[in-house]
């Protein structure tokens, strides 16, 4: 008997009209978890709801599903407290089948220190309930070691299966022949204001100015609203884009601003339009690893600045072509950030068949039918 599969989250996308706050919650704060949450829709062939927790009780998801899928993101995290997902689990009583958990960290902390009681609930309570757990690397695999948890094999994310036909030469030769585009277009995918990575962030958007570009944003609500609808979503928004502007656009004044955010940002509520909107550009860089990944899904260039156990675990868990955060810093333009780049194109070719492989032997494992290729 086929099984019914509820898949925490989305089906690889999200609307925003007329209720942008609820539409970000329901793909949880961030519009790049539409790209995991797509791969693995499209990848599982069985009867399909899409839940969370606010909006479905246990025990009506018990009475509609038989497997619970978390497309999983950076949850072992100091910050969060993911006790009522651990409470929401334990009540489901179902099978979990759980891919690409990350933890965060510094990028030059070799553990996650501080977990809150709830989230470390939470990764146990994931442990009890799937076979085995896809983490995005070894970062996360050794954190959730020290916690007592060994079922775990190392997939990296499952955006990585969405084109299986993206190679390692065609990124080479896309890296190689940027340098003799005569007008390169360029997308910029906004990161994080955090302040160790704020001079990074400043340097890429002052780079990116001469050339034809775009900006893609991600996360932040404020940002996010003002993009989407062109207005504020609370009324002293302008407290905030009047810091952003101090920080990275100091030469505008705060009217010039708003209107290069309005009319140069972009947000992408679903993964598939996303992947194909990146096809027109040359380059995609940013702090974003997502951003990378649309851009490698689409067969365009896309460079990861990393600057975290995260971004880093991840680019490297699934040979992605990135840069350190510090060669950002240093560098005078964007020629000089590609010359930094760390890719071997044998390296991801391996990685994206091996971690393809992982991936779907969780799926199968989990009693998930699996749609062809």
């Amino acid at each position: 008997m086929i099984k019914r599969v509820a898949i925490f989250g989305t089906n690889g996308g999200t609307l925003l009209s007329p209720h942008l706050v609820r539409g970000l919650n329901d793909i949880g704060e961030n519009v790049g978890n539409s790209l995991f949450q797509y791969a693995l829709t499209k990848k599982i062939a069985n009867p399909k709801i899409f839940v969370t927790p606010q909006k479905i009780t246990p025990e009506e998801l018990r009475e509609r599903a038989d497997i619970l899928v978390i497309p999983a993101a950076n949850q072992i995290n100091p910050a969060w407290d993911l006790g009522g997902w651990a409470d929401f689990i334990e009540a489901c009583n179902l099978p979990v089948v759980c891919i690409g958990l990350g933890a965060q960290s510094g990028k030059n902390e070799t553990e996650v220190k501080n977990l809150k009681p709830g989230t470390i609930r939470f990764a146990k309570v994931l442990s009890e309930r799937c076979n085995t757990i896809g983490v995005r690397g070894r970062f996360t695999a050794n954190a959730l070691e020290q916690l007592g948890i060994s079922n775990v094999v190392i997939t990296g994310c499952p955006s990585q299966t969405i084109n299986l036909r993206a190679s390692g030469k065609n990124i080479q030769s896309l890296l190689d022949s940027y340098t003799v585009i005569d007008s390169p277009k360029i997308a910029h995918v906004f990161g994080t204001m955090e302040p160790e990575t704020r001079l990074a962030e400043k340097i890429l958007s002052q780079l990116v100015l001469p050339h034809d570009h775009i900006t893609v944003y991600q996360t932040d609500k404020k940002i996010l609203n003002l993009v989407h609808s062109r207005k504020f979503l609370q009324e002293d928004d302008h407290i905030f884009f009047e810091w952003l502007r101090t920080n990275l656009h100091p030469s505008l004044k705060l009217e010039e601003y708003l209107k290069y955010i309005v009319d140069n940002g972009r947000v992408f509520s679903d993964a598939r339009t996303w992947i194909d909107s990146m096809t027109r550009f040359d380059l995609v860089i940013g702090m974003r690893i997502h951003g990378a990944v649309a851009a490698i899904q689409s067969g365009t260039l896309g460079i990861c600045v990393a600057f975290d156990s995260r971004t880093l675990e991840l680019a490297s868990t699934m040979g992605y072509p990135h840069v350190m955060v510090e060669d950002v810093e240093a560098a005078q333009s964007l020629t000089d950030i590609l010359e930094k780049v760390v890719f071997d194109a044998a390296r991801f070719d391996h990685l994206k068949v091996k971690n393809t492989e992982k991936i779907y032997e969780i799926l199968r494992n989990g009693e998930c039918l699996l749609e062809a290729d």
